[in-house]
Formats: C-alpha cells, structure tokens, sequence
C-alpha cells in the first residue's frame, strides 16, 4: 500500500468564541462558499486536521481553498472564514516501478 504524507490542518479559535464545534469547508479553489454548501463537522478539534481522512477520499488532487466557522450548541454560526487558500492538495502516490535488477 502506498504512503500519502498527511496534510494536517490547524486554526486558532476566537478566545470565548462561544463554539460546540467546528464546520470545515474544503472547495475547489474559487468555489463560492455558504452556509447551505456542504461542509464537515470536526468538533472541537483545532489542530492536527487530517485532510485526507477528513474528506475521506471526496477530492480529487487539486488546489483548495479551505474555510472553517464556529458553530454553537443552538446551531447558529459565525462567519465562514478562510483560513487557507489556494492550497495544492495531493492525496495521490505515484506509480511503483515495475521491476529492477541487481549486478
């Protein structure tokens, strides 16, 4: 099985920002982005993101912008913010070579 170096990502949180989670937006690089576009729930976790197991194979490689918003317990959210843009995403190995010899 092939190794895929993890893309981990990390924000810094409002301080009292009043969150119960975290929503997470990762979109083709120009892509529009609001509250009815998909997104994906990480909790309270704010580092240490991994990208891959995030979007679970949903993304194809490509360059992402990659937005985040604080969400409270009554399902209200703050602003989507971007935090990252333009980001080359690679979550492809390359091919293993094909055979080899010894001398």
């Amino acid at each position: 099985m092939a190794y895929i170096k993890p893309k981990n990502l990390s924000f810094t949180p409002a301080p009292n920002d009043g969150a119960s989670s975290y929503c997470v937006w990762v979109l083709p690089t120009g892509t529009a982005v609001d509250y009815d576009t998909p997104y994906y729930d990480v909790g309270m976790q704010t580092s240490g993101i991994e990208l891959g197991a995030l979007t679970d194979g949903d993304i194809d490689d490509g360059n992402y912008d990659i937005h985040v918003a604080s969400k409270d317990d009554a399902g209200n959210m703050s602003d989507i913010v971007e935090i990252v843009s333009d980001y080359p995403l690679d979550l492809t190995a390359p091919l293993a070579p094909l055979d080899g010899s010894v001398s």
